[in-house]
């Protein structure tokens, strides 16, 4: 009896797991139980995360699998960004993305190697021809991996609409299938006062309403008294989410925002096409979220932000009139229909009580709907319309502290050339690059090495761009904050494998590892016997590989190899070496 009653219950869990999956469009791309590290939409920097990530149990190797008929239209292989991808177009007008992965099959892997040398290219995206590579639902396509710009072993996984390109949320149209009964956790919400100088909207300090959860899904403000708030102002909110079986972070499917019953604000992501992506950035608080693991929406909309929102009254902002109180209401759902909500109630200040913002009358104004330029102490800026969401008002200055920092860090590899200057507030984020350019007079033995820098918070370089040329160098940013003319005399290391007369015979691969001081490895050219040389390479820090081709290159016998790398601003490093094959 007890083994007919164990078999019954083992029969009953095969039975839901296979409804589950029946009830989704597509085959999950593992062999394993669908586990998510990251979900659809959750705001990164500067960018929507464009899938779902999927765990791996933290190692590279698992097969990946088609999730339906159709053919390889777009391969992909890069030491950044996705990395090995794979794009399968389906009949359904659909196309199916697979970033990561270690390895492709080996008929693609074949292509990919006779593609490079006939393209003399190693990286990049490569096109098969129509009907080349045609895939069946559930064939192997490749192996999963942690290729690009990756974190740790998993698959990143897209759908998007072939005609469009808008990538879809999987779980919410259930396209793959997902198990999570736990609701999104409300944090904390802040609420900002708003004054307007000069059509500039100025934001008081942020005040913080703590909350209190008081069911499993429902949340009150901490404090039984009424939040006071001024005149006019919006809320921030700061959630999370969490899913079965796992311990990662998850982004919201939707925020819903009442104010006495009516909705001002509702955030929903069942997809997106890439030119919004960027637009996350107002769609978040930035200031906050630059630094928070937390998802951080804006519940208001500013002025240059074109993100669809299904509703925005107002633009979120919230009024009131003195003694007046309204109740707030933030409900939050997960991709899989669990729901939370926050209540509070605020109270209207009065005019006399609310925020007055107070600005130096000389402060410069910078549209987003018009071009702003700008020039002082030998650093211009042009900043075109449609770069920032909302007016603000633009400082530059010198920061003197900094200049006498570098100028004791100076050594012979990096040379700082020109004052630090501080281009705007880190803290507001650009839709469009800016463009910077900084003039100072550079020894002419330097000019050719010299580039902008930027200078993080800790007082360390990075390579910004641009070449000086005629007096100055310019660059491209979507990014204020500190820069610098700064000279990078250094070439790369490179790391060998082998020293000259070694003998190769056995030996199928070789590694090469290459470092730079600044301005990144920009280009690398291999060449065997005078003959351009394929290699490969699994992310930017990891090493260069170069696989044997006897066929290509011939054996038993002695040939020549050379290895030039080139970093950002020109400086190169020859290796060469014999070996015997």
């Amino acid at each position: 009896m007890k083994r007919l009653i164990i078999l019954l219950i083992t029969l009953f869990a095969v039975a839901t797991v296979a409804a589950q999956n029946d009830s989704t469009r597509y085959r999950y791309p593992l062999n394993l139980e669908p586990l998510y590290s990251a979900g659809f939409a959750e705001m990164r920097p500067n960018h929507f995360h464009s899938g779902v990530d999927l765990k791996t149990e933290g190692v590279e190797g698992h097969p990946l699998f088609a999730i339906a008929d159709g053919e390889v239209v777009r391969i992909g292989v890069q030491p950044g960004g996705y990395g090995r991808v794979l794009y399968i177009q389906h009949t359904d007008g659909n196309i199916s993305v697979y970033a990561h992965m270690q390895r492709f099959a080996e008929p693609i892997e074949r292509f990919i190697q006779a593609e490079r040398y006939r393209l003399r290219r190693n990286l990049g995206d490569f096109y098969p021809a129509a009907g080349q590579f045609r895939v069946k639902r559930g064939e192997q396509i490749g192996k999963a991996g942690n290729s690009g710009s990756s974190g740790g072993p998993h698959v990143h996984f897209e759908v998007r609409k072939t005609a469009t390109q808008e990538t879809q949320n999987v779980i919410v149209k259930e396209m793959i299938p997902a198990v999570d009964d736990i609701a999104p956790l409300i944090m904390r919400v802040h609420y900002i006062e708003v004054d307007t100088v000069r059509g500039v909207a100025v934001n008081a300090p942020r005040r913080t309403l703590g909350v209190k959860r008081v069911e499993p899904t429902v949340y009150t403000a901490a404090s039984t008294e009424p939040m006071g708030v001024g005149a006019k102002g919006y809320f921030v909110l700061e959630a999370s989410d969490r899913r079965n079986n796992v311990s990662n972070t998850f982004g919201l499917y939707r925020v819903t925002a009442r104010v006495d019953g009516e909705v001002f604000y509702e955030y929903r992501m069942d997809g997106f096409t890439f030119d919004l992506s960027r637009y996350c950035n107002a769609v978040s608080y930035y200031p906050i979220k630059r630094n928070s693991r937390n998802e951080v929406f804006r519940l208001a909309q500013l002025d240059g932000n074109i993100f669809p929102y299904k509703q925005m009254r107002n633009r979120g902002i919230i009024t009131t009139t003195r003694g007046q109180q309204r109740t707030i209401e933030i409900e939050c759902e997960d991709e899989c229909q669990n729901i939370s909500r926050l209540t509070f109630v605020i109270e209207g200040r009065g005019d006399e009580a609310s925020f007055r913002a107070k600005v130096d009358s000389t402060a410069l104004v910078a549209n987003n709907r018009s071009t702003f330029t700008h020039s002082a102490d030998g650093l211009s800026i042009r900043i075109p319309a449609g770069a920032l969401y909302e007016p603000i008002f633009y400082t530059q200055n010198i920061n003197s502290r900094l200049n006498s920092e570098m100028v004791e860090r100076n050594d012979s590899t990096l040379v700082v050339l020109s004052d630090i200057y501080e281009v705007g507030d880190a803290s507001i984020p650009l839709q469009k690059a800016a463009r910077i350019t900084i003039r100072g007079f550079v020894p002419e033995n330097l000019r050719r090495y010299t580039t902008i820098a930027g200078v993080g918070s800790n007082g360390g370089l990075w390579q910004a761009g641009g070449r000086y040329r005629d007096g100055e160098a310019s660059v491209s940013t979507r990014s204020f904050g500190r820069y610098c003319l700064a000279a990078d005399l250094e070439a790369p290391t490179v790391v060998a494998p082998f020293a000259s007369g070694a003998d190769m015979s056995s030996t199928k691969s070789i590694s090469f590892r290459l470092r730079d001081n600044f301005s990144g490895v920009n280009s690398v050219v291999l060449t065997i016997d005078g003959k351009w040389a394929a290699w490969d390479r699994k992310s930017s820090g990891s090493p260069i590989v170069h696989t044997f081709d006897d066929e290509r290159f011939g054996r038993n016998r002695t040939h020549t190899m050379r290895l030039t790398v080139t970093d950002g601003v020109g400086n190169t490093t020859v290796w060469e070496a014999e070996y015997y094959r």
